[in-house]
């Protein structure tokens, strides 16, 4: 086939992906609100895990422009997770992260090592939260969209499906931000 009907075909492609990823993050919402979701927790190489993720947001980085990178200052961290659960956190936050981080800027991924615990952050160049709206980030069907800028859009329910999986896991989750860092 042609490089412009592969170049179709790969988009209706990444959106059919999106829409069944959606698809499955209200029936995992539903399943934590329910209080029925298991977790299926096994030893994991984080840095595979979040370089696996990752990977799905390398297209979006090329074509906004925005430099993304892992930086990895924990390199044979082995945790116990459910894969699945995890990257759907990862995925949630990095969604948000190029959601609200506009073309030239930059997007990190950086996992470190403490006594007793690994540390996960996204960090980008967004727009920024402002403080009193830190306090409902994680809160079901509460949204970014008074926040918006750059012409995105949410439902309010990532943000709180990702801080209820964190939980499950007996992580911690937080946001620092500064408007318009």
């Amino acid at each position: 086939i042609s490089q412009s009907v592969r170049s179709q075909l790969e988009i209706v492609q990444s959106n059919s992906q999106r829409m069944l990823r959606m698809v499955n993050q209200l029936l995992e919402f539903r399943k934590v609100q329910s209080q029925k979701m298991r977790l299926k927790v096994q030893k994991t190489l984080l840095s595979e895990l979040v370089q696996e993720t990752c990977a799905n947001f390398e297209k979006e980085a090329d074509s906004k422009h925005i430099h993304f990178e892992i930086i990895n200052n924990a390199k044979d961290s082995i945790v116990w997770v459910d894969r699945e659960r995890m990257d759907t956190v990862i995925w949630n936050l990095l969604s948000n992260a190029f959601k609200f981080t506009p073309s030239g800027k930059a997007i990190r991924v950086i996992i470190g090592d403490k006594p007793g615990f690994v540390t996960l952050a996204v960090q980008d160049e967004g727009i920024g939260i402002p403080p009193e709206k830190r306090s409902v980030l994680f809160e079901r069907f509460s949204s970014n969209n008074e926040l918006n800028s750059i012409g995105a859009s949410g439902t309010g329910i990532g943000m709180n499906l990702t801080k209820e999986l964190v939980d499950l896991h007996h992580g911690y989750i937080e946001v620092e931000s500064t408007v318009g860092e």
